[in-house]
């Protein structure tokens, strides 16, 4: 800790303020809890979800404003190069003209990205209801 953060104490404690002093505790005691809980952990290598990158890379095609960024122009490139001539395959149709008009974007398409099986034909990991994978997929709006 730091003569700042002491000096802190020193002075609540003289002037007997209880809520600076209940303060300056929460804060240690988050401080050090934070510190613990952290794993020391980094991951090996990383992986890319393929289930996450179809999605996102139909909802792009289908014209989704979110998945359209061109942070990254080299994938983006490769992305372009490799999928535009499916533009008009029927599920980008489909994803524009049905799935759109129903609200599903943003989160909602990452939320059935993870919940469907890593292997074609997909799957729901667990039964799909009104509120699985997310509301806006739900039975009743398909």
């Amino acid at each position: 800790m730091n003569d700042e953060l002491f000096t802190k104490i020193y002075k609540a404690i003289n002037s007997f303020n209880i809520d600076i002093i209940k303060k300056i505790i929460t804060k240690i005691i988050f401080l050090n809890l934070n510190a613990f809980c952290q794993k020391s952990e980094i991951l090996a290598e990383s992986k890319v979800d393929e289930r996450v990158e179809l999605l996102s890379i139909v909802f792009r095609l289908a014209g989704n404003r979110e998945y359209c960024s061109k942070m990254f122009p080299n994938y983006v490139q490769n992305i372009e190069e490799y999928f535009t001539p499916f533009k008009y395959h029927e599920l980008i149709i489909y994803t524009k003209n049905k799935i759109r008009a129903k609200g599903i974007n943003y989160d909602a398409v990452m939320s059935m990205a993870i919940s469907i099986t890593e292997d074609y034909p997909f799957q729901p990991l667990i039964p799909f209801t009104s509120k699985v994978p997310e509301e806006r997929w739900g039975k009743k709006s398909m």
